[in-house]
């Protein structure tokens, strides 16, 4: 009876202790962060670096262009125990190891859990433990999970932040930086089913994307240096690099309703429900099978296509060196498909996504719980996955080297989203388009869209505007940037 007490009294308090963690926390950016950066010319500045990655060298924009730096965590919000709380200048033996962290992590159902978390610094080629010194040249930090230190965890998919705070001398004047932890992880997820929402094509929101515009974004991968564009009147026009000539679109080509790009290779699904390929054909991306059936939809990821056939079986062709094109024996009753860079997700006729198959080295066939119910879309990129959930947010997983996977924190609800390799975008409520990771910068003049379409590897985008005129922009290629000078009303990218 007095435990129960004692727990309950503890709850109780926990509130409290949540608001004067997240007053903490504000206190430490409004009267620490904050009037750092400002005196100090932009000196200090919060970046973020996810799990796993490593931050960028923080000694090379001080003052003098090169410093120690020490960094450290202090008490805020989502901290309930950092190692090290304070600077202290006369640490500097450079001992390898880490300093543990704990953070609350919330899962996917909104409950909160702890984790020890493992922080370490660079000195050359090191990783050192945080509460030794960073010499000259090397303040970089870097944040991981070890699972034997957390095996009271339970299996989930996980979310944080927090901010490390560093300290710097061997300089004209003392310094700082901040860096914000957007941490998301998994921890023993081997589940792969996924409910969607048959509906959200049908109605298409207002001068939203309707299921034709949606096949051609949602379905496939992209080019790596092309772009197509499914003009008004059903014909096909490419622009874009053409070395292995997946612009070149064939003088026979019938009416179009569909279109699937891959790496350097080009599908479209004719109104005859046949399927045409060209472009890189190095390991048979291109050879539409002879005895492939009347088709409904087809996905293309990096050298490699899927169709999906009008009795709900899927045939799959091209590239197969992480088994993409092994299409599981009981996939179920299929009514969508979605290809990324070695990997393909089957959408069932029961709303579910029974079956994802290919590569798995960044866990992208793996669904957290968040991809499990209320799904009303999923895209697939080169090595992670989003999907819309029924409340109109985003979650993502998989590769997140440059943070594609790590959804902006104030994203909102979102109509569509798309993939590349480095980035995700989302079309918002109000037809504006964000993007995270690599190159997420947007051009100011885009105005409201209804489609947008990344390119597989590198920085260009395109997007359907609601006028039906397509804008693209790249950050150091015109290949894509620069419209053919006759292409007419647009459909779908």
């Amino acid at each position: 009876m007095r435990k129960s007490l004692a727990l309950l009294a503890l709850l109780a308090t926990l509130p409290v202790y949540f608001a004067q963690a997240e007053q903490s926390m504000q206190e430490l950016l409004h009267n620490e962060v904050y009037p750092y950066q400002e005196a100090h010319g932009g000196i200090l500045s919060i970046d973020s670096i996810n799990l796993n990655q490593t931050s960028s060298n923080y000694s090379r924009r001080t003052p003098s262009g090169n410093s120690s730096v020490y960094f450290y965590v202090p008490i805020q919000t989502n901290i309930t125990h950092s190692e090290v709380r304070t600077p202290n200048r006369n640490l500097w033996s450079g001992k390898s190891g880490h300093a543990s962290v704990t953070a609350i992590v919330t899962d996917e159902f909104g409950v909160r859990h702890d984790a020890i978390l493992r922080i370490q610094k660079k000195f050359g080629g090191r990783w050192l433990k945080m509460n030794d010194g960073i010499q000259r040249g090397h303040g970089q930090v870097r944040v991981s999970l070890n699972r034997d230190d957390n095996l009271y965890l339970p299996a989930g998919f996980y979310t944080t932040e927090f901010i490390i705070v560093g300290a710097g001398w061997h300089a004209p004047q003392d310094f700082r930086v901040a860096i914000r932890s957007l941490l998301s992880f998994r921890v023993g997820v081997t589940a792969v089913t996924a409910e969607v929402n048959p509906d959200y094509c049908s109605p298409p929101p207002p001068d939203g994307c309707d299921e034709v515009c949606q096949l051609g974004s949602a379905s496939s991968l992209g080019g790596a240096g092309q772009m197509c564009a499914l003009q008004a009147d059903n014909t096909v026009r490419c622009w874009g690099a053409n070395n292995l000539e997946p612009t070149d679109v064939p003088a026979d080509l019938g009416p179009v309703k569909q279109l699937a790009l891959g790496f350097t290779h080009t599908c479209v699904l004719q109104a005859d429900d046949e399927v045409r390929c060209w472009g890189s054909n190095g390991v048979g991306e291109t050879d539409v099978p002879a005895d492939l059936g009347a088709v409904t939809q087809i996905a293309s990821g990096g050298s490699f296509n899927c169709a999906l056939q009008a009795d709900n079986t899927i045939r799959c062709w091209g590239a197969n060196f992480d088994g993409q094109t092994d299409v599981p024996a009981d996939p179920g009753t299929v009514k969508k498909i979605a290809a990324g860079g070695s990997h393909v997700c089957a959408l069932n006729a029961d709303d579910s996504v029974r079956r994802c198959w290919g590569a798995n080295n960044w866990g992208q066939i793996n669904l957290p719980e968040r991809g499990r119910g209320g799904v009303k879309q999923i895209a697939l990129g080169f090595g992670h996955n989003c999907v819309i959930r029924s409340d109109d947010t985003v979650n993502c997983w998989g590769r997140s080297g440059q943070g594609q996977s790590s959804v902006p924190r104030r994203l909102g609800k979102v109509k569509q989203i798309a993939l590349g390799r480095d980035r995700s975008c989302a079309i918002k409520m109000d037809n504006t388009v964000q993007c995270w990771g690599l190159a997420r910068e947007v051009p100011t003049d885009l105005g409201e869209v209804k489609q947008i379409v990344l390119r597989s590897h590198d920085a260009e985008s395109c997007a359907l505007k609601t006028d039906n005129t397509v804008q693209c922009w790249s950050d150091d290629n015109d290949n894509v940037r620069d419209l053919p000078d006759d292409l007419g009303e647009v459909k779908q990218l």
